[in-house]
């Protein structure tokens, strides 16, 4: 994965090896094609804009893919409108001329799953106790 925006604890942005975006928020990754990322980076600096003009006045906000919902505290909003903004530019700077996000340029469904990250390795026949 390489970071294209780290903002703990707030966000840390990533680019995966298939060239899906991971949106790290709360200790949860959501990963989603460029050009999703984009339209949620949209919806994010609208909510962000309409805070600063006092049109919006609340105490906390959801961002939600697909099925994954995030509940953040407006004063979140700013620091991650930020984090996303940044990671939206670079994003876009760093496609080739003429070439524009693509739908398959996502991580690949995988399906339901527990995978350890870290701490301990645990030996295979270990693993039968996860199950």
């Amino acid at each position: 994965m390489e970071p294209i925006v780290s903002n703990p604890p707030v966000a840390t942005i990533y680019r995966c090896e298939h060239g899906g975006i991971h949106l790290v928020c709360q200790n949860v990754n959501i990963g989603m094609p460029p050009g999703e990322f984009r339209d949620l980076n949209r919806e994010v600096q609208r909510a962000r804009s309409l805070v600063d003009a006092g049109l919006l006045t609340c105490s906390y906000l959801s961002l939600a893919y697909g099925t994954t919902v995030i509940c953040l505290s407006a004063r979140a909003l700013p620091a991650l409108a930020e984090a996303m903004q940044e990671a939206a530019e670079a994003i876009e700077e760093s496609l080739q001329p003429g070439q524009g996000p693509s739908p398959e340029g996502a991580c690949p469904p995988r399906g339901a799953r527990l995978q350890v990250f870290s701490g301990p390795r645990v030996q295979p026949q270990q693993m039968h106790n996860l199950n």
